[in-house]
């Protein structure tokens, strides 16, 4: 059994369609993100639970006659607020989604019951609107999908938080998987990142927490590494670094992406067939 190395935390879509898409229209309409509502959502969020953060562990926390209740009460509230999280996460995707699942990863620091409530964010995120989809392929590779391959699947097979990816097969034979942006999600970024530095410059002084981690410097990281994901043409280049260096290790093998046909905004690479890392019983019927 080969292990195949993919970069992308992504819900699959079952019985995608293998007919060749329609062109997107000549003119669409703006994608509104509204970025002041979105702001604004996203900080009501979070300024929720620092309200609740604030009356409840701390306020309580401090007379005799009340300190009972944040502690007897503290997980099952951590954990509501985890799922309140989630579901604004699902609902308003971008830098939200990648937060829950950095979240979900940190057992280091948050308990059990709070990484599987936010663990599902791996399998929830909707994919978006296709027309905006070929639109970007269009501005990015100068052609429509018709053009350039001989075979696109309109349907994604799989949709992450900042992009999605697409079955196709080249002219010369060759199939592929074309991993395309979200519309917009430079901005998106952008704006859920200003609001989720507001919170965390206020919350990371949470004795609480401040006694886990340095939530300010975990941000930071998380940033980073975000920002550096948005730029598909370094990801297929560390992707040729990665499959360079393990070339001849056993059992492993790296898709080869294809520069000539990849940007920032898209990314296309030999399609391999594979089993998901978490699906346990297919490994073990794969051997």
């Amino acid at each position: 059994m080969r292990v195949v190395v993919y970069n992308i935390h992504v819900q699959t879509i079952t019985n995608a369609p293998q007919t060749a898409p329609a062109r997107p229209p000549t003119s669409l309409p703006p994608l509104n993100i509204r970025p002041r509502r979105r702001f604004l959502r996203i900080s009501w969020y979070f300024l929720g639970v620092i309200i609740h953060v604030f009356l409840i562990d701390i306020l309580l926390s401090r007379s005799r006659l009340t300190r009972w209740y944040p502690r007897r009460t503290g997980m099952r509230r951590w954990v509501g607020i985890a799922r309140g999280f989630r579901g604004l996460a699902v609902q308003m995707g971008g830098v939200l989604i990648k937060l829950g699942q950095f979240l979900s990863s940190r057992a280091d620091i948050l308990p059990v019951q709070i990484t599987d409530e936010l663990a599902g964010l791996q399998d929830e995120v909707p994919p978006a609107p296709l027309p905006y989809i070929l639109a970007i392929l269009m501005e990015d590779l100068g052609a429509a999908p018709d053009e350039l391959f001989a075979e696109f699947s309109p349907t994604p097979v799989a949709a992450a938080s900042l992009g999605q990816v697409f079955f196709g097969r080249l002219r010369d034979g060759r199939e592929v998987a074309v991993k395309v942006q979200r519309p917009r999600i430079d901005e998106i970024v952008q704006i859920d990142l200003r609001a989720v530095e507001w919170a965390v410059r206020i919350i990371r002084h949470y004795p609480a927490i401040k006694r886990r981690a340095d939530l300010l410097a975990l941000f930071e990281e998380f940033k980073r590494v975000l920002i550096e994901e948005l730029d598909y043409l370094q990801e297929a280049q560390n992707s040729l670094v990665v499959r360079a260096n393990m070339a001849q290790m056993p059992g492993v093998y790296i898709p080869e992406p294809y520069q000539e046909l990849s940007t920032r905004r898209v990314l296309v690479m030999e399609r391999i067939n594979g089993i998901k890392i978490t699906d346990i019983a297919a490994l073990d019927r794969a051997g």
